[in-house]
């Protein structure tokens, strides 16, 4: 990955090889970052407006006045924003499947390089003490190898140069992937799953959540709710990518 490597070097490198579109295969020129200018032209990035509190697209009809969707007025729901860069279809959702079951590294570093440069529309730098993946059993580590969210927040923690918190939080039950199931079913799934195990590393801290894929929210709200339990400040999230 060349983007480690010293500014020399790198435009050597990139001019011998240079940089490939990891969905497409064209040649990446100049700076388009981390996917080729046709392929991003394809993705469904979300812009306002969009909900203040979940973060999911309106259509312009509803205006761009910051207001919360009708599931996100119910007020037993934890106080969180929820940001995704893009809707969960498409090309955005072959590159997290590719990268999520295919084990498919290099797409996963060019998602998050994608994350990294679009936080800044939704969040200020400046407010987090902490990136926090979101945790994988231990069962489902073993089967994947990675946890994808831990390689998406790793560049972004490296941005704002922020811990990246690995420990606090154990996913403590292994359950039927959020995949598979239906919205109610979605959070009667996660309910009680996740466990703060270092309340000291979270009182008073100011927690940014990494996720892959927001559909329902239950898994990031889950987490939210224990960690806010746990005395966290403030608990915001950002996801690649959002079911629409």
């Amino acid at each position: 990955m060349t983007r480690s490597l010293p500014a020399f070097v790198r435009s050597v490198v990139d001019s011998l090889f240079p940089p490939i579109c990891p969905l497409c295969r064209r040649t990446i020129v100049k700076e388009q970052g981390s996917f080729c200018d046709a392929c991003m032209t394809a993705f469904s990035l979300i812009i306002p407006p969009y909900c203040a509190r979940c973060g999911i697209p309106f259509s312009d009809i509803q205006g761009h006045t910051p207001h919360r969707c009708q599931v996100c007025l119910d007020p037993s729901l934890p106080d969180i924003r929820i940001r995704s860069i893009g809707v969960f279809s498409g090309p955005i959702r072959a590159c997290i499947l590719k990268f999520k079951y295919q084990g498919d590294i290099v797409m996963g570093d060019s998602l998050a390089q994608l994350m990294v440069t679009r936080f800044p529309l939704f969040f200020t730098v400046p407010e987090y003490d902490c990136i926090l993946p979101v945790p994988l059993h231990l069962d489902r580590l073993r089967e994947r190898e990675f946890n994808q969210s831990a390689l998406l927040a790793k560049p972004l923690a490296q941005l704002l140069s922020l811990p990246m918190d690995l420990t606090s939080v154990q996913r403590v039950r292994n359950t039927t992937p959020q995949s598979m199931l239906g919205e109610k079913d979605r959070r009667k799934n996660v309910k009680g799953v996740y466990r703060v195990v270092r309340p000291d590393r979270i009182k008073g801290k100011h927690i940014m959540i990494v996720d892959d894929v927001c559909t329902t929210g239950a898994t990031i709200e889950e987490i939210a709710v224990v960690l806010l339990e746990k005395g966290a400040a403030r608990v915001d999230a950002i996801t690649v990518a959002r079911a629409a």
